[in-house]
């Protein structure tokens, strides 16, 4: 996993090649990691089965939470 600081980014659209994208705007993201290489659906879901289990999530309305956050 790398860290991927937090920051600013331009979002959007200004020629309206994407009618739901515009217009271009500031978007703030705080600091958060993402994984290297691609994960597999099959691989993601073999994790959500073991924090589950292991009681590190919870799932509500069809939404996984950290567990107690």
């Amino acid at each position: 996993m790398v860290l991927i600081p937090w920051g600013e980014y331009e979002m959007g659209d200004d020629n309206g090649n994407m009618w739901d994208a515009i217009p271009v705007h500031a978007v703030y993201t705080n600091a958060f990691y993402m994984d290297m290489m691609e994960v597999t659906n099959q691989k993601f879901c073999e994790y959500l089965n073991s924090a589950y289990s292991q009681g590190l999530i919870e799932i509500s309305g069809g939404v996984v939470y950290k567990k107690n956050d």
